[in-house]
């Protein structure tokens, strides 16, 4: 029974450290992404408007 409920323990706790690498990761993309987004669009307002 112990041993079973250490693998449970360590099976989630991988699962945290690998759901905590996603999300730092999807932060990033997110911070990227509206970065990438901005330039485009103030890359098209100067197009239009240039």
């Amino acid at each position: 029974m112990l041993n079973l409920s250490i693998d449970v323990a360590m099976v989630s706790l991988k699962n945290n450290a690998i759901g905590s690498v996603i999300s730092k990761i999807h932060k990033k993309l997110h911070i990227f992404c509206a970065q990438t987004l901005t330039e485009m669009g103030c890359n098209k307002l100067r197009d239009v408007g240039g």
